[in-house]
C-alpha cells in the first residue's frame, strides 16, 4: 500500500487518545522508540499466537459478507457466519488480516459492499494483521540468515504480526521537534493508538486505491507463466530441480531489499564479513541449496519455500495451467500456512497445497480446508 496521511477524520477521532497516550509516555521517560515498537510486536504475537488461527481466503469472505447482506449463499455459509462470530467473540480464535486481503478488497466498486466487507474482517479480526508480503519475507530471510551466522535452528519468526495502519503505511504528520524524548514518546504513543484503527476507518482510503486495477496484467502472467512451462516438461531433474530454480528465483528478487537497518542488523552477527553485498547474495544462494532438499526446518524461509514450491508444482503439472490470480493465491497461502492452523481456501488451492510428493499443508502443520462444511466441523472440533 502507498504510504500516506492518517485521514482528517480519523485524527479527529482518535486525536484525544494520541495525546493522552502521549502524555503517558512523556511522563513515563519515552522508551526508545525501535525498541518499544519490537515489545509491542512481540505482545501481538504473543496474543495471536495464544489461540488457534484460521487464515480465510477473500472469496470466502465475500460469501460470509453476503450473508451479513441477506444475499443468496448457502445454509453452511450462514452457519459458519455464526459460527465465526461466537468463538471470536469469546476470543477462542484468531482470524487474521494480510496485505493481501487488504489488496483484494480495494476491487469492489461497490461502497455498500466495501463497507461491509471491511466491517466482517474487522468485527472478526479484530485487528490481527500479519505483515506485507515484502516485508514479511525480509524478516524470515533476516531470521534465517542470523541462524546460519549463529550455527542454530531458526525459530519461529514473531514479529510477523502487525497492525493494519502498518500495511497502509499511515503515518500522523511529523511533531517538528528535535528531542529525542519527545520524539520517542510521540512514535510509542502512535504505536499504542495504532491498534484501535479498523479498516472501516479508512474506507475513504480504501475507495481510492485501486477500482481501477488492469486485470488484464494478471490474465497476461498466466498465460505467459502457461507458455514458459513448455520448456520445464523436458527438464531434467523433475520436480526438485524446478523447486531449485525458483526458490533461488525468490532470493534473488529478495535479497537486494536487506539494506539500511537490515543490513546494520546482519553486521552484528558472527562471520558478517560474508553476509555484505555481493557476498550476502552468493553465501544466501549457497547455503539454500545445500540445505534445502524439500525437507529444511519449516521455520526457515517459510514464504520463499511455499511460492517457490507451489509455483514448482503447477509447471511440472503438464495437466494445469496458469489463471488469473494464482499468484495473489499463492501469497495468501504464504501468508496462511506457516502462521495459522487452519487455511479456509478453494478446492483447486486445497489440491495444490495437500498434493504429492511432498505437502505443504502438513509441513506446516496446518490444515487445508475448502468449503464451509468443512470449516464448520473444523471450527466445532475446537470448541469441543
Amino acid at each position: 500500500m502507498d504510504q500516506t496521511r492518517i485521514p482528517d477524520d480519523l485524527r479527529e477521532r482518535i486525536g484525544a487518545l494520541l495525546v493522552a497516550r502521549f502524555d503517558h509516555h512523556r511522563s513515563h521517560g519515552g522508551a526508545a522508540a525501535e525498541q518499544y515498537r519490537l515489545a509491542k510486536r512481540l505482545q501481538r504475537a504473543q496474543y495471536s499466537l495464544s489461540r488457534p488461527r484460521l487464515y480465510i481466503d477473500t472469496n470466502h469472505w465475500i460469501r460470509l459478507r453476503d450473508v451479513l447482506l441477506g444475499r443468496p449463499r448457502g445454509a453452511a455459509d450462514t452457519r459458519l457466519l455464526e459460527l465465526l462470530r461466537t468463538i471470536t467473540r469469546g476470543r477462542l480464535l484468531t482470524v487474521p488480516l494480510s496485505s493481501h486481503l487488504i489488496q483484494e478488497l480495494c476491487y469492489q466498486t461497490d461502497l455498500t459492499t466495501l463497507r461491509a466487507t471491511a466491517a466482517l474482517m474487522d468485527e472478526l479480526s479484530q485487528g490481527v494483521t500479519l505483515a506485507g508480503f515484502r516485508d514479511r519475507t525480509v524478516l524470515e530471510l533476516l531470521h534465517w540468515i542470523r541462524a546460519i551466522a549463529e550455527r542454530g535452528a531458526p525459530l519461529p519468526v514473531l514479529l510477523v504480526w502487525t497492525t493494519v495502519p502498518n500495511i497502509f503505511q499511515l503515518q500522523f504528520a511529523d511533531i517538528g521537534n528535535q528531542d529525542p524524548h519527545l520524539r520517542n514518546s510521540f512514535s510509542n504513543a502512535y504505536e499504542d493508538v495504532a491498534e484501535s484503527i479498523r479498516l472501516s476507518d479508512l474506507i475513504g482510503r480504501l475507495a481510492a486505491v485501486t477500482h481501477g486495477a488492469d486485470r488484464q496484467l494478471e490474465i497476461d502472467l498466466a498465460v505467459e507463466l502457461t507458455r514458459h512451462k513448455e520448456t520445464i516438461w523436458a527438464t531434467q531433474g523433475g520436480l526438485a530441480s524446478v523447486f531449485q530454480e525458483e526458490a533461488v528465483g525468490y532470493l534473488e528478487k529478495v535479497l537486494p531489499y536487506l539494506d539500511g537497518p537490515t543490513s546494520d542488523e546482519l553486521r552484528k552477527l558472527p562471520g558478517a564479513a560474508e553476509l555484505e553485498g555481493e557476498a550476502l547474495v552468493r553465501n544466501a544462494k549457497i547455503a539454500f541449496l545445500a540445505a534445502n532438499d524439500l525437507k529444511l526446518a519449516k521455520t526457515a524461509l517459510p514464504g520463499l519455500r511455499i511460492m517457490a514450491g507451489c509455483n514448482a508444482l503447477i509447471r511440472c503439472d503438464t495437466r494445469r495451467r496458469f489463471k488469473q490470480g494464482d499468484q495473489v493465491d499463492l501469497q495468501h497461502a504464504a501468508a496462511a500456512l506457516p502462521y495459522c492452523t487452519a487455511y479456509l481456501t478453494d478446492r483447486p488451492m486445497q489440491h495444490l497445497l495437500t498434493s504429492s510428493p511432498y505437502s505443504l499443508a502438513a509441513l506446516y502443520d496446518c490444515e487445508v480446508l475448502s468449503t464451509a462444511e468443512e470449516a464448520i466441523r473444523h471450527l466445532n472440533c475446537l470448541v469441543a
